[in-house]
């Protein structure tokens, strides 16, 4: 009983401190005489707002957005109109207008609300990083944007609205609340140089007009096997090549190519660079061979259409030679051009990719996990009481994650350390995409290093630090070299600007993945411990790389 009063202030205080927190200084009372507590009637009103339980910190977030911009907008974009929810500082509520999605109609409603703040600038939130909304507003220098993810404003509307119900107006008011309430999960848009910018597109203009090329040489492989099925083997791997298109515009069917003259066909591919015994290998298959059918429907659609598609292959060619020359002709940064140059591996085409990948704005990424996330390479782990997932990111930039895994699939051609490191993702199991991927985690963290101190990469200095650091991957590699399975000298050559090693690089692409029955009988006497040291750490889940590799 001696601790009563001392527990009666104490609960005093506490329900004095709730009802001060939630507003109402007569929500709750203590009865004195009874020392009771009574219990006023509290409206849930307090509660309904989602905003009510941190309005000390987001009251804190609007008027640090609200002395920064005049007016703050939510823009949800459509082809034929545009709905936008505008708050003005100071203003209690959002006005909600509809203006039309021609240009000259978004200029014109910028310079009235630009006559009401002559001296504000403008937060615009919207789903767009590139497009016709996003390049009109970037011509202002007082509007900053600030992109949300289409999936984030999905996944907030439906929080509110379970039914999934939506509307433009809705999406709009949902915006404008994103960047009122939460300016700290959005990042204001900063566009690159311009030569940055167009080096970019270019790159990303180019795999287009690849992949168009790639669809078809497969529809032309395809109808060749109908009714042509030899023109496979004799015009080589790569339909595209001018020999396979002079090929097939000579001789569409094969009662044609049988028909030939053997000199002729042997001038054929010595014009084109081919060899004598590529030459007499088809000679071979022409005596040996029958055509598949002689029906003339067959036959004349079929050509038809090889034709037809021998003159799109044509210009897919020569669009893919134009934006090559162009992406030649752009250098946003000459120390860039040649930092990413310096990467064994990278050449003409993986170069530009890269460096317009990275960009020019070293503070673009905070840090290297930041980059590795940023560009899909880095895992996603999902953990749940006992449930436990890892899959690869599915938000981030497709374009780069494919640039990096394309380079580490080069980068095994060329660098002696890349292609021991890829042979033991798949000693342990991993196949041919999750070795590369693998391969390419490493690699972001050597070219983020590299961008950030604006050095070029050297293949002996890496080495040299993997032996420093105590790294598995430099014994193992060391050991690969010593036992002639790579040629360390060529290994760390640009091999893009050295004729003299031709035949080194021949020899380079040409080595398999090492196996029980392909490794010279002195690395398989080499003890396992050099792979796999018994002090090594255990690998983290998340993680496609070991842990003590540096």
């Amino acid at each position: 009983m001696e601790c009563a009063p001392a527990r009666h202030e104490l609960l005093r205080q506490l329900y004095e401190s709730l009802a001060e927190t939630f507003g109402r200084a007569d929500a709750m009372a203590l009865n004195e005489h009874s020392g009771c507590r009574e219990t006023m009637s509290l409206s849930y009103k307090s509660f309904a707002a989602p905003w009510q339980a941190y309005s000390p910190l987001l009251q804190q977030r609007e008027d640090t957005m609200g002395t920064q911009y005049a007016l703050r907008i939510g823009l949800d974009w459509a082809d034929q109109k545009h709905d936008l929810m505008v708050l003005a500082a100071g203003a209690d509520a959002p006005v909600h207008c509809e203006i039309d999605s021609a240009p000259e109609s978004i200029d014109h409603w910028l310079a009235e609300r630009r006559i009401e703040h002559p001296a504000g600038r403008f937060a615009v939130c919207l789903e767009q990083t590139r497009g016709a909304v996003c390049y009109a507003l970037l011509k202002y220098d007082f509007i900053d944007l600030y992109p949300a993810n289409p999936s984030t404003l999905a996944r907030y509307r439906h929080a509110f609205s379970p039914s999934r119900s939506k509307n433009d107006r809705c999406d709009a008011e949902l915006l404008l609340d994103l960047l009122v309430k939460h300016p700290d999960h959005l990042r204001r848009l900063e566009p690159d140089s311009a030569a940055m910018r167009k080096l970019t597109l270019l790159c990303e203009a180019r795999r287009k007009e690849v992949d168009g090329r790639t669809r078809l040489a497969n529809r032309l492989q395809s109808l060749l096997r109908d009714y042509y099925p030899q023109a496979l083997g004799l015009c080589g791997q790569k339909l595209h090549s001018p020999l396979a298109l002079d090929f097939l515009g000579h001789w569409t069917t094969f009662q044609a190519l049988r028909r030939a003259r053997k000199t002729t066909i042997t001038h054929f591919y010595k014009s084109h660079h081919a060899s004598e015994r590529t030459a007499a290998r088809c000679l071979e298959t022409i005596a040996a061979s029958c055509p598949v059918t002689d029906d003339a429907a067959i036959m004349e659609t079929s050509i038809l259409r090889v034709r037809i598609l021998l003159e799109q292959i044509r210009v897919a060619n020569q669009a893919v030679k134009t934006l090559e020359d162009e992406i030649e002709k752009t250098h946003p940064e000459a120390d860039a051009s040649a930092l990413f140059a310096s990467f064994p591996g990278a050449g003409k085409a993986l170069a530009p990719r890269l460096c317009g990948g990275f960009g020019s704005d070293r503070t673009r990424f905070a840090s290297t996990e930041s980059f590795q996330a940023a560009s899909g390479i880095a895992p996603v782990t999902e953990a749940s009481g006992k449930a436990h997932w890892v899959h690869w990111r599915w938000s981030c930039s497709k374009f780069l994650r494919q640039t990096l895994v394309e380079y580490a699939h080069e980068s095994r051609k060329r660098s002696a350390w890349a292609k021991t490191f890829y042979d033991s993702q798949r000693a342990k199991g991993n196949g041919h995409h999750a070795a590369l991927r693998a391969l390419a985690f490493k690699w972001a963290r050597i070219m983020y290093r590299c961008w950030q101190n604006r050095t070029p990469y050297d293949e002996e200095q890496y080495m040299q630090s993997l032996k420093k650091h105590g790294s598995w991957l430099a014994q193992a590699t060391e050991a690969g070299v010593r036992h002639g399975c790579w040629s360390h000298a060529a290994s760390s050559q640009n091999c893009s600007n050295l004729p003299e090693a031709k035949q080194q690089r021949r020899a380079m692409m040409s080595l398999a993945p090492l196996t029980d029955q392909n490794m010279p009988e002195r690395l398989r006497r080499w003890p396992m411990r050099v792979l796999q040291p018994a002090s090594m750490t255990p690998e983290p889940t998340n993680s496609p790389i070991p842990r003590n590799s540096a």
